[in-house]
């Protein structure tokens, strides 16, 4: 055949790899509850209730993050942003994001 070893067996590897395809791996369930800084759980329905209010209350928009900070500072409860953001997702909060123009440099 005058083909070397090598490159024979790197294009069969190669399409061995082409027709396996991987299964997605998905992430934890969420548990639908968070802790206050009681260790009192707190349900995420509750949650959604507090994230809300913040649009009603508040003269100017908050984000996800600004949310999540808000709630864990006034009503004590431990949430991350990534949480809020979910929640928030659901709840359909959230803005589209208008990213800012840059400056031009001279």
């Amino acid at each position: 055949m005058g083909v070397p070893k090598s490159t024979y067996y790197y294009y069969k590897d190669k399409q061995k790899k082409s027709k396996t395809v991987k299964p997605k791996i998905a992430g934890a369930k969420a548990k639908g509850y968070s802790f206050n800084f009681k260790n009192e759980r707190v349900s995420d329905d509750e949650i959604k209730d507090l994230l809300k209010n913040y649009d009603e209350t508040r003269e100017c928009a908050y984000g996800y993050r600004k949310r999540a900070h808000a709630v864990k500072r006034d009503w004590g409860i431990i949430i991350n942003h990534k949480k809020a953001y979910r929640l928030c997702k659901e709840l359909k909060l959230l803005q589209k994001y208008l990213p800012q123009p840059k400056e031009k440099r001279f």
